[in-house]
């Protein structure tokens, strides 16, 4: 679930999944400002499934970072990374298992 927070600071907004920002400080990405001056001022609507909807500009892990991240450590080769990425630019949904 999305919250938008505000930073009354440097007035500007900007989201975080509900889930992630429990526990932890939350801190302005523009201005750095946290504590007082940040609050969350809405949230999504349970019912709607903005993750399918909003694709890459969902602020979480996605296809391209678990590609990127097996690349990275080894799991597949640079070609099968390629091969993934091309996928996912195509609309498909790359089995990633590794």
């Amino acid at each position: 679930m999305l919250e938008k927070w505000q930073c009354h600071h440097c007035e500007k907004g900007f989201l975080l999944i509900e889930e992630q920002a429990k526990g932890i400080s939350v801190h302005c990405p523009f201005c750095g400002e946290t504590g007082k001056h940040l609050e969350a001022v809405t949230g999504q609507n349970p019912d709607e499934d903005l993750e399918s909807e909003m694709g890459c500009l969902w602020p979480g892990y996605n296809s391209l970072d678990k590609a990127c991240y097996l690349m990275s450590s080894g799991q597949i080769t640079k070609e099968e990374a390629n091969d993934h990425i091309r996928a996912i630019m195509r609309g498909e949904k790359p089995d990633m298992q590794k």
